[in-house]
């Protein structure tokens, strides 16, 4: 599956909405399986998660040298670089999924793939191929 990751993937590992849909079509996803509503759907809601995650991890970090700063009596450079001025609103970056992120919307799609009888359980959508 990550071989197929990294084909549609940019050079920082990461994949934008148009090659997700790409691989999509490649793949007979859409618009066989699943509406391309519902794939952006799951898409820009695992981007998103993974947007506020980084941002988590960016305000953490910058408590951390704030600390670090008050017991050194220094400015870091990871703080010196927090100070720059922050892009306007306007400017939203691309929502963007990593190889994980990738792995979860496969896993989401199966389960909203309609089957024919026999209707397979939860856990077998995710794991048996194709039924």
């Amino acid at each position: 599956m990550m071989l197929y990751y990294k084909y549609y993937s940019d050079s920082r590992g990461m994949m934008n909405i148009e090659k997700f849909m790409q691989f999509s079509r490649d793949f007979g996803v859409f618009p066989h399986l699943i509406s391309k509503g519902k794939l952006c759907t799951f898409f820009h809601a695992l981007a998103g998660v993974r947007s506020q995650a980084e941002e988590g991890e960016s305000v953490m970090n910058q408590q951390i040298n704030q600390n670090n700063t008050m017991l050194s009596g220094t400015k870091s450079v990871s703080k010196m670089s927090a100070n720059k001025p922050k892009k306007p609103v306007e400017e939203k970056e691309e929502d963007l999924i990593d190889q994980h992120m990738f792995v979860e919307v496969l896993a989401v799609i199966a389960m909203e793939i309609p089957y024919l009888n026999p209707q397979p359980n939860e856990i077998e959508k995710v794991t048996t191929p194709f039924l």
